[in-house]
């Protein structure tokens, strides 16, 4: 799975791809591409990516879903730190929309072993 976003902040669009346990991210600049800080980061299981501003600072995060597991990975843009949200078993489908108009996007995820959604505040639920 790959997503471009701009998940540094510099206005180019960076690439994000999911390898077999882990995530790799690619910051662009004018016609090239280097490696993020701390990239690639080892995330057990990762199937899932999406990007967008979870934490409202203006700047798109990257939430990785596992195949296994109930825990989202989210690396924030621009840091790149790393830290870990509950959703539900099996978190597939992710998606990071501003639902309530707060200037931050919440994390969704489809639970796929369960008939459910779960929509997640990542700066209230952390």
């Amino acid at each position: 799975m790959v997503v471009g976003d701009d998940v540094n902040g510099d206005g180019h669009v960076d690439i994000v791809i999911v390898l077999t346990d882990g995530l790799r991210a690619w910051l662009g600049d004018s016609g090239s591409f280097s490696p993020a800080p701390g990239s690639p980061f080892a995330i057990k299981g990762a199937t899932e990516v999406a990007t967008g501003d979870i934490d409202g600072d203006g700047i798109a995060d990257i939430a990785v879903g596992p195949w296994d597991g109930t825990e989202v990975t989210i690396i924030t843009g621009q840091t790149f730190g790393v830290k870990t949200v509950q959703a539900c078993e099996r978190p597939v489908g992710l998606a990071v929309a501003d639902l309530d108009g707060d200037g931050r996007g919440e994390l969704l995820a489809a639970c796929a072993t369960e008939d459910r959604l779960v929509v997640l505040d990542w700066v209230n639920d952390r």
